[in-house]
């Protein structure tokens, strides 16, 4: 009866060790790393193994990938959501502006400005919103079923920083032009038709 007690505690894995178990079974999704691990505790040997001390450290070193995709996926949104808002802001800024000079410095009649800026601010707007979701429909894609984090990141920074600098030169200089040709075209006499899209 002691012997077969002394055996069954001597095979039994302790509670530390199944704890460990279970945690390195919720942190990891090879299946087959789980499956060596509880075979060479659990197989008469009630230390901790040299490759479990590893994988051990190896998770406290590192964090679950899970947790960095949601939090690579809140950064992206929250990335997206001042990008948004920087171009918006420039957007009605160079507006205002442009509208002004246009009105006051020209003399040219006010529905007419407002017809052509608002043509210039709708395509920028449709652009930057297909950019904005072909960047957070990308993003989710390799995050969530690629499961990758790091380089994501990288990448998705370059692409907002990019887009913001892209949307701005293009408000600008598009508005620009706008009001150079209202100037000659006010100048010159032409009537200008404003067709609604």
């Amino acid at each position: 009866m002691s012997r077969k007690c002394r055996e069954n505690v001597v095979c039994r894995p302790s509670s530390a060790t199944l704890d460990i178990l279970e945690t390195i079974s919720r942190r990891t999704t090879n299946q087959s790393t789980v499956n060596m691990i509880y075979r060479e505790n659990v197989a008469c040997r009630p230390k901790i193994t040299r490759s479990t001390h590893d994988i051990l450290s190896t998770l406290n070193t590192t964090r679950d990938l899970s947790v960095d995709s949601q939090v690579a996926v809140v950064a992206v949104v929250a990335e997206v959501a001042v990008v948004v808002v920087v171009v918006v802001v420039v957007v009605v800024a160079v507006v205002v502006v442009a509208v002004l000079v246009v009105v006051v410095v020209v003399e040219v009649e006010v529905e007419v400005v407002v017809a052509v800026v608002v043509v210039v601010v709708v395509v920028v707007v449709v652009v930057v919103v297909v950019v904005v979701v072909v960047v957070e429909v990308v993003v989710v894609v390799v995050v969530v079923v690629l499961e990758v984090v790091e380089v994501v990141v990288v990448v998705v920074v370059v692409v907002a920083v990019v887009l913001v600098i892209l949307v701005v030169v293009v408000v600008v200089v598009g508005l620009v032009v706008v009001v150079v040709i209202v100037v000659v075209v006010a100048e010159s006499g032409i009537v200008i038709v404003a067709v609604a899209v």
